[in-house]
């Protein structure tokens, strides 16, 4: 069972690095034309689902503790914290849930992210007011959180299967 924990654990952290890097790349390449005025791209590599979650637990979070309201420094580091623990904890719940089928198709890990996708973005984030309701997300925002989860299940999976074979 530890191995199962440390091993859903590390694919987790390499699911939700691999979600950064997609959202890095899409938000450098797709859009570049919309911050072609502006120095820099958005301040954070989530899409605007994850941020708008990530950030306002950071701050609920880091209100209570410190009794006031976060820095946009602090909600950021905070943010980066809420989004590695969730995809750590998540791909726990991914190793349990492929060590229990003992069948790991090449397709596991891309069910998976639909999956999260659509109960943690599309339903329980906004029914819990973690994000503003889907109608304010554009097509392209919720292509792209799409995307993230798809790129982060593929990597958990894959990372979980390289560390299982062993």
């Amino acid at each position: 069972m530890s191995k199962l924990v440390f091993f859903g654990t590390a694919a987790g952290l390499a699911g939700a690095w691999g979600m950064t890097q997609f959202t890095k790349m899409w938000n450098s390449r797709l859009l570049r034309r919309q911050y072609a005025n502006s120095l820099s791209l958005p301040p954070v590599p989530y899409s605007d689902q994850e941020w708008d979650s990530t950030s306002r637990i950071a701050e609920a979070i880091g209100s209570a503790a410190l009794g006031r309201r976060l820095s946009v420094e602090e909600k950021k580091t905070g943010a980066a914290v809420v989004h590695y623990g969730v995809g750590s904890a998540a791909g726990v719940v991914y190793a349990m849930l492929v060590h229990r089928r003992s069948v790991i198709t090449s397709l596991s890990g891309a069910f998976f992210g639909l999956g999260l996708w659509l109960i943690a973005d599309e339903l329980l984030t906004p029914s819990m007011g973690l994000s503003p309701k889907l109608k304010y997300y554009s097509l392209q925002a919720q292509a792209n959180s799409l995307g993230e989860h798809l790129v982060y299940a593929v990597t958990t999976d894959f990372v979980y299967r390289c560390l299982s074979a062993q």
